[in-house]
């Protein structure tokens, strides 16, 4: 029997959790003290917007729901460079070679619709995030899910009610302010009233957009969550004075979190590790591919040369950039000296043949905000993709129907229980292929958090002069990658 009739999911695309306070988001704040906070929630690694998007909708691993990055390597497709998944015409393609289906996993919005529900995605990101919130959505559209995005929405002519309502939708800018909240009035004045989701999806692409170009912690990165509080607060408002918040759960999370960029990487140059070992020409002859996931590095030798992929390694090895370097198995082992790249859940047919992430430390920037990161993305100035607990640890907010009131805990969480835990408070049947698990401790009538049994490991390998080690914590089936260093 459902709790819930009915769930709204907001999205503050890279929000890191201890901003989170009564001053700056005082809307969030609420939420924290009426419902439950997850002080120990993880993203999924790496930690990209892409990745993380498909395991919020479908309670997988990347290598369950098969996006295994924001950029990939996928040869079918472009068999000279990686593709972008942040591109839903990326993900078109990615779905002619499975047969239709981009996300090999089944998705909270399927269930709500097989349970005769709708599903609407309001998206100010990228159209492939938005696409990822509702993977089927394209074959949804007769039964009323929506998905409403800048550059890609479904049905035709979703748009035309909110623009005859609201007017044209406005430019994307920096901070995003006008359009967020141009997609907050339509969520407020259209959606709600006129296609009454079962299911409301709300991407909000500040603060990350912001904070990527003008820094994490600026007055104008911090203004964008205050924007995002506000938006949060009138939905919650609309809900309240259309008589069904009583009725909703409501649940407030983040992709990822956050991390000053320091140094900005070119791998092509001398700042990579690939010039100095010899391997430019390998990569410019497509015998070496890469794909640069923030603050980590997908590499794959496509001719599966033993020889140069322990060049490759060597290289990264020798790297002052390397963090841990994971690898894919090869007679069922990694290569020696590296971790296995499928602790952290990637695996499949286009995971890298090595993942290098990149080095962090603690490093306070010049707002007063710790964690700083090599990247990879030239321009950007704050990012996330890395390996380090400042971008792992995400925001996780529940509250409203079924959920108990005023509880912080401890106990591992993530985005991959997201979808998990609100389709047993819907009653639309459960995710049987998911890897995350319903977090009973967050639910009336679930067991207290410190009933919760926890284990927690850490894998360590010696490569070359440095030690590199992840740790790992486990609850029932459902395993969270912590944070990874070198030493």
């Amino acid at each position: 029997m459902s709790v819930a009739t009915r769930a709204f999911v907001m999205v503050w695309d890279g929000m890191r959790p201890d901003l989170i306070s009564p001053e700056l988001t005082p809307n969030l704040w609420r939420l924290t003290q009426a419902g439950v906070r997850c002080l120990d929630s993880h993203a999924v690694y790496p930690t990209v917007t892409r990745i993380n998007s498909a395991s919020l909708s479908t309670g997988s691993q990347p290598a369950s729901h098969g996006i295994l990055g924001n950029s990939l390597y996928v040869p079918a497709v472009n068999a000279r460079e990686a593709i972008n998944m942040g591109d839903h015409r990326s993900l078109e393609a990615l779905a002619k070679l499975r047969g239709g289906r981009a996300v090999l996993r089944e998705s909270l919005a399927d269930r709500v619709g097989a349970a005769g529900g709708k599903t609407v995605v309001v998206s100010t990101g990228s159209p492939g995030s938005a696409w990822l919130c509702h993977p089927r959505v394209l074959e949804r559209a007769e039964a009323g899910d929506v998905l409403l995005h800048p550059a890609f929405h479904s049905p035709n002519g979703a748009f035309e009610p909110a623009i005859a309502k609201l007017g044209p939708i406005p430019a994307a800018t920096i901070p995003n302010r006008e359009q967020n909240a141009w997609f907050t009035r339509m969520t407020v004045e259209h959606v709600l009233p006129d296609l009454d989701p079962t299911l409301l999806v709300f991407w909000h692409t500040d603060p990350d957009k912001t904070q990527h170009h003008r820094g994490f912690g600026s007055t104008e990165g911090m203004a964008s969550i205050r924007d995002a509080d506000t938006h949060l607060g009138q939905v919650l408002d609309a809900l309240d004075a259309r008589g069904t918040l009583a009725e909703t759960v409501v649940a407030v999370a983040s992709d990822h979190g956050y991390v000053t960029i320091d140094p900005q990487l070119k791998l092509e140059g001398s700042d990579g590790p690939f010039a100095a070992a010899g391997l430019g020409g390998a990569l410019a002859d497509g015998e070496i591919v890469l794909a640069a996931n923030g603050g980590s590095l997908y590499v794959s030798v496509p001719g599966g040369d033993s020889a140069l992929l322990e060049r490759v390694l060597a290289a990264l090895v020798a790297w002052e950039h390397a963090g841990p370097i994971l690898t894919k198995a090869v007679d069922g082992a990694p290569l020696p000296g590296t971790l296995p790249l499928e602790a952290v859940g990637i695996a499949g047919d286009f995971a890298p043949d090595i993942l290098c992430a990149l080095a962090w430390d603690d490093t306070v920037n010049e707002y007063g905000l710790a964690g700083r990161s090599a990247g990879l993305d030239r321009g950007i100035i704050a990012s996330h993709g890395g390996i380090s607990s400042w971008e792992i640890t995400n925001t996780l907010v529940l509250s409203g129907a079924g959920v108990k009131p005023g509880l912080e805990h401890r106990v591992p969480a993530g985005n991959v229980d997201l979808a998990p835990t609100l389709a047993e408070l819907l009653g639309v049947g459960a995710l049987p292929e998911a890897d995350g698990r319903v977090l009973a401790e967050a639910l009336i009538g679930g067991p207290d958090p410190s009933e919760v049994a926890v284990t927690r490991e850490t894998l360590t390998s010696q490569l070359g002069s440095k030690r590199q080690s992840i740790r790992l914590s486990t609850v029932g089936t459902t395993r969270y990658l912590d944070v990874g260093w070198t030493a």
